[in-house]
């Protein structure tokens, strides 16, 4: 999709979207534990990885809670 990337910047790129993912999913964990509030985990995440879309902070957050729950 993007030809223009070395196979060094897709590896940094990949593993810098797999901490914020897992960083969404552990604020999830939070919530369930009652240390946060639902609506806490967007801003705060955002706070550490300002450049991710709304879009995918709501759909990694969603699927957070749902494993969260399960």
């Amino acid at each position: 999709k993007y030809p223009e990337l070395t196979t060094d910047e897709i590896a940094r790129l990949k593993k810098l979207a797999d901490e914020a993912e897992s960083y969404i999913c552990h604020l999830a964990e939070r919530e369930l534990a009652g240390e946060i509030g639902e609506y806490d985990i967007a801003p705060v995440a955002k706070r550490r990885f300002p450049w991710i879309a709304d879009s995918q902070l709501n759909r990694i957050k969603g699927i957070g809670m749902y494993w969260a729950r399960k």
